[in-house]
């Protein structure tokens, strides 16, 4: 018999990310024979030491996984966000990565990401204030074909 499992509310940390990264690497060991992966970089435009923008990726299983973009407002329009988001796909390219995805709400960025290449996978509604997170896809292909 287990002993009397408690749930309590914690602030994410390194700590606790490294013991799930553990776990889940066990398990995808066991099962397909492979390590599981996350690495998380962020891609970061400054000014000076002023933060221009960010652009923050998880690369795992072969994919790059856009997680945030940010531009300060100062230099928005400008080419930046592109110029942070095609620094993650060459990356991704040059890795030899399958696609790269990312989530908009659908108050943000629907239409800089399809302008982008990426395309709409799905949409989920019900999201407070009327809004809705979209999913998009963009498939890696470099110059050979890969």
């Amino acid at each position: 018999m287990m002993s009397e499992i408690i749930i309590n509310k914690e602030l994410f940390n390194k700590e606790l990310q490294k013991e799930i990264h553990k776990g889940f690497n066990r398990h995808s060991l066991s099962t397909i024979g492979h390590e599981w992966r996350l690495d998380t970089y962020a891609f970061v435009a400054k000014d000076d030491e002023v933060l221009a923008g960010v652009c923050v990726v998880n690369f795992f299983w072969g994919v790059v996984h856009i997680k945030c973009l940010y531009v300060a407002e100062k230099y928005r329009k400008k080419g930046l966000g592109t110029n942070l988001v095609n620094s993650a796909i060459k990356y991704g390219l040059d890795n030899k990565f399958t696609f790269a995805l990312v989530e908009t709400m659908s108050y943000q960025a629907l239409d800089f990401y399809k302008k982008m290449g990426f395309y709409l996978e799905f949409t989920q509604k019900g999201f407070s204030y009327g809004t809705s997170l979209h999913h998009l896809r963009k498939e890696l292909k470099n110059s050979e074909g890969n």
